[in-house]
């Protein structure tokens, strides 16, 4: 986790305070280990993670203050969703302005098509995983096809026409 939240660093991910990522416990997994607030991600170590259960209270790790917004999100995600281990929230820059639209992405490449039917329009970006590394992966994934996004928006207004995968072309590289 620790090593996520330094790639994460390194990408620039750093907007605002609310960034997180969390992973369920692997012994108790009603509970979950979470990020302190107010530490820089770059400098994020193992002995920094915060393990809280449900209700919020900090039962071991780093007894440092949690944002209560990121404890809210994951908390919500890891009791609804017991197949989710990882999860992980910034204000990236990308992610943050193609959520302004309210609009899904679209299938306008094959690394977008990896969220083909299985992302929403949101405030910002949560990514899952089994993992904390498939979690961050995603996210770095899916802040990139945001990108990609925007540029092809602004190209669209300048009359340039897109192209989107259909729907045999999204599903085609995903395999379960």
């Amino acid at each position: 986790m620790a090593g996520a939240f330094r790639v994460i660093a390194r990408k620039g991910y750093l907007e605002g305070t609310a960034g997180h990522i969390s992973i369920r416990d692997p012994v108790d997994p009603d509970t979950f280990w979470i990020n302190p607030l107010a530490r820089h991600f770059g400098l994020m170590k193992v002995s920094d993670m915060v393990h809280v259960n449900m209700e919020g209270e900090i039962i071991g790790g780093n007894y440092a203050c949690i944002n209560n917004a990121g404890f809210n999100i994951h908390s919500a995600l890891h009791e609804a969703r017991p197949d989710v281990n990882a999860a992980c929230h910034f204000h990236s820059i990308h992610g943050k302005a193609w959520s302004t639209f309210g609009r899904p992405l679209e299938m306008l490449n094959q690394d977008a098509c990896t969220f083909y039917k299985d992302h929403a329009a949101t405030t910002g970006l949560l990514t899952t995983g089994k993992t904390v590394d498939e979690a961050a992966f995603l996210y770095t994934l899916m802040e990139n096809s945001c990108l990609i996004q925007l540029l092809a928006e602004a190209a669209v207004a300048s009359g340039i026409e897109k192209q989107i995968c259909s729907d045999v072309e999204a599903e085609y590289p995903i395999r379960c």
